[in-house]
């Protein structure tokens, strides 16, 4: 869902909402329209939390020397970079209910990538990196 789909979303919710708070307000029973208002308003900080967690982004770019990650939302805020000669792809396996982990490692220096991806997209993700990484002599941008 989109930033513009869900203030449609949450605008006709909240309309709705505070409609039937009016009516029951209309009707004497007063304390309907403040949890009316106090129920919208949760709504909308739960998709405003769930949106931005939504556009977490993370770009893995693998040239001829270097594996550099790249993470942020609307623009990349932290970077990271591995010799490519060096670096491992490491997928631990989730324990009990926990997931697994992707990790990049090189020279006692690892980080973990892909946690909001779902099991089958890490491993996946994982088996596509190991053969790029593996490939000798490739131009940027493999």
């Amino acid at each position: 869902m989109t930033w513009r789909e869900a203030k449609h979303v949450l605008a006709a919710v909240a309309v709705v909402e505070l409609m039937i708070g009016g009516a029951f307000f209309w009707a004497g029973m007063v304390l309907v329209l403040p949890f009316s208002g106090l129920e919208v308003l949760v709504l909308g900080l739960a998709f405003y939390h769930c949106l931005l967690r939504n556009a977490r982004r993370e770009v893995v770019r693998v040239d001829d020397g270097r594996v550099v990650i790249e993470r942020g939302r609307s623009r990349m805020l932290e970077s990271r970079e591995f010799p490519r000669a060096w670096v491992r792809v490491v997928l631990e396996p989730g324990k009990g209910w926990y997931p697994s982990q992707l990790k990049l490692r090189s020279h006692g220096r690892e980080l973990e990538i892909g946690e909001f991806l779902t099991e089958e997209e890490r491993a996946s993700l994982a088996r596509d990196l190991r053969a790029v990484i593996r490939r000798e002599g490739d131009g940027p941008d493999n």
